[in-house]
């Protein structure tokens, strides 16, 4: 059965047309990195997630994994795959649509933020985000900061199991 590839999906509203800020974290043996996103697509964010792991241009959390690759000077061969976790915009008409610039406001604070707690968390961020005019705006400071919470309640469940894991990989190593 190694030929099994497996994802499971908690809730289909991940795929419905909204507006979400998103993180991707992935881990191999001596690295942990996180890409942060935002979109809009018809396809949900389970549709972007889609994009960013396939062959096409719009792969942009692969093509930022392999700068980091060449960056870090590291092998990417023992990625031991991927974990998503979307969050979804309030319905607020700025964030829907193809107009993107609020959503980039909530995507450049979100990262900014997240961008301080790389250390304690054991992460690289690998994604790039532009400051947009809109970040000075109340509705957007406060939806970064109920993404922000939610995020790193996320992560530092992952990087617990990720250093438990890692702990229990060492020992059987020495077993």
């Amino acid at each position: 059965m190694t030929d099994l590839l497996e994802i499971s999906v908690p809730d289909i509203a991940i795929a419905r047309h909204r507006g979400y800020i998103y993180s991707i974290y992935a881990r191999g043996s001596n690295f942990s990195v996180l890409y942060i996103g935002q979109t809009a697509l018809r396809q949900g964010a389970l549709g972007r997630l889609s994009q960013h792991l396939g062959d096409g241009s719009a792969n942009t959390f692969r093509q930022r994994l392999r700068d980091y690759e060449t960056r870090a000077n590291l092998s990417l061969t023992g990625l031991k795959g991927v974990q998503f976790a979307t969050v979804p915009l309030s319905q607020r008409q700025e964030f829907c649509g193809n107009a993107r610039s609020h959503r980039e406001a909530v995507e450049y604070l979100v990262q900014t933020e997240l961008n301080q707690h790389q250390r304690s968390l054991g992460i690289t961020i690998i994604s790039t985000v532009r400051k947009s005019g809109y970040c000075d705006v109340d509705f957007i400071e406060r939806e970064a900061s109920s993404i922000v919470r939610e995020l790193l309640e996320w992560l530092s469940l992952l990087c617990l199991q990720t250093n438990a894991s890692s702990e229990l990989e060492e020992s059987q190593l020495f077993h």
